[in-house]
């Protein structure tokens, strides 16, 4: 035989079953939660396995990569390196070049300065040439002048030479015809010397 429930312990058992209602329902809440976040924990694990996946493809290029820098900066460094040679070689030619760009400048002044001299000398010569070729042809005058007088006196002195020789044969002949009556006027000398001789005797 049952006993009879008080008012109160309805009361209360009725609170317990809406609890327990309540709870129920936030447990069959709970359990559509639970079994969403396990579909989107499987879906993230599977997206986080490729997620994995890519980031170690990526950490394999980025170490790939690495090396490769490191690589290129072995290989830039001694192309740094050749290139600053070539600097340093560039900038030893350019200061060479600037001292003989220098001297080339002295000796452009230097030139300068003497074709300046040589232009007034130049400028001086063309005017005495002027000089000088009425000078030579003063001469050339004067020579004609003397050529001809030269002829003339060679002619001159031709005939005279001509006329000396003429007579010169002449005062020869003359010569000859009185050394030819030398003897015969020296024998009568001296017959008159003798005469004289004995006369005095």
């Amino acid at each position: 035989m049952s006993e009879q429930l008080t008012t109160e312990q309805v009361a209360q058992i009725g609170s317990w079953q809406a609890q327990r209602d309540a709870l129920l329902s936030e447990l069959g809440s709970l359990r559509t939660e639970r079994d969403k976040l396990d579909k989107e924990n499987q879906e993230i694990a599977s997206s986080s396995s490729d997620i994995t996946n890519r980031m170690n493809e990526t950490i394999g290029r980025l170490d790939e990569l690495m090396k490769k820098e490191n690589e290129q900066k072995d290989t830039l460094s001694k192309e740094v390196a050749k290139l600053q040679i070539k600097k340093t070689e560039l900038e030893t030619i350019i200061s060479c070049s600037r001292s003989e760009i220098e001297g080339l400048n002295e000796k452009k002044s230097d030139l300068i300065e003497t074709i300046t001299v040589l232009s007034d000398t130049i400028g001086k010569l063309e005017g005495k040439a002027d000089e000088v070729s009425s000078i030579v042809s003063n001469i050339k005058e004067l020579e004609k002048d003397v050529t001809a007088k030269t002829s003339d006196s060679i002619t001159m002195i031709s005939d005279l030479v001509e006329s000396v020789s003429i007579k010169t044969s002449e005062h020869i002949k003359d010569i000859n015809e009185a050394a030819n009556g030398l003897p015969k006027v020296f024998v009568d000398l001296q017959r008159k010397s003798m005469v004289r001789e004995t006369i005095k005797k």
